[in-house]
Formats: C-alpha cells, sequence, structure tokens
C-alpha cells in the first residue's frame, strides 16, 4: 500500500504545482533580466 492512487495523484499534482511555479518564476526572472539589459523596454 506505498502507492496508492490517491497519494500518487496527489504526488503528481505537488510535482505539476511545483514546476509551473519554478517556470513562471523563470520567466519572471528571465522578463527581468531582458529589461534590464534592454534599458527598461
Amino acid at each position: 500500500g506505498y502507492y496508492t492512487t490517491s497519494s500518487s495523484s496527489e504526488l503528481i499534482a505537488i510535482e505539476i504545482e511545483k514546476h509551473l511555479a519554478l517556470t513562471c518564476i523563470l520567466k519572471n526572472v528571465i522578463r527581468n533580466h531582458h529589461k534590464l539589459y534592454s534599458g527598461g523596454v
């Protein structure tokens, strides 16, 4: 009973949320760096 459907789907959801959060953070960082390097455009 270590891998049950509920716990595994919850873990997958958590991993997806982490991935999406990291993606959003990276996009914001890239956007901020682009603003800095392109003169605030």
